[in-house]
């Protein structure tokens, strides 16, 4: 599992809409492509923040 900032996920959404946007549907690939790209958006949307206390918790974890 991973851990990624606010920013990044936004840039990830916005990124993934573009790519969305602009892929042409001419074949099997390139439907499937989008598909998995739509199922990732709304995974990544429906994704709850953490708490404040865990995110400080993490901030202060050794490295």
């Amino acid at each position: 599992m991973y851990l990624i900032s606010n920013t990044d996920r936004d840039y990830i959404i916005k990124y993934l809409g573009m790519m969305i946007a602009h892929t042409p549907q001419t074949g099997l690939r390139a439907v499937n492509a989008v598909r998995l790209a739509k199922q990732l958006v709304s995974k990544l949307e429906a994704k709850q923040p953490l708490p404040a206390e865990v995110t400080e918790a993490l901030k202060n974890l050794p490295r």
